[in-house]
């Protein structure tokens, strides 16, 4: 496994950790999916995959996707990707609104 490969990795763990981050970091990790789909909007894709040459399917997600869905298309990847930046925005605001309710009836 080469060195983009594993950062690929290391992100990809990154961005799906972040609903089950602490309140206290969760503040401003819910604000990652979102910046990494205005990088995705900018540079036409993610500029890791743009770098990395050694991809069968020119896209890191669906290497990734085809572990457990063989058939899926780089399109397919494209919109699982963007369904779970979406979910995971959704459940860390979700988790604030809660926490701050919480917070205001203990008050």
């Amino acid at each position: 496994m080469d060195w983009l490969n594993a950062l690929h990795f290391l992100i990809f763990g990154f961005i799906i950790s972040i609903p089950f981050w602490p309140i206290a970091y969760l503040r401003y990790g819910v604000y990652v999916p979102i910046v990494i789909s205005i990088i995705w909007v900018t540079f036409n894709g993610c500029p890791l995959t743009k770098v990395q040459t050694n991809l069968s399917s020119n896209s890191f997600t669906t290497e990734v996707y085809k572990h457990c869905m063989p058939n899926i298309s780089v399109k397919d990847a494209e919109h699982v990707n963007t369904f779970a930046l979406l979910l995971i925005t959704i459940i860390g605001f979700h988790r604030l609104k809660c926490s701050n309710l919480v917070m205001v009836n203990r008050r």
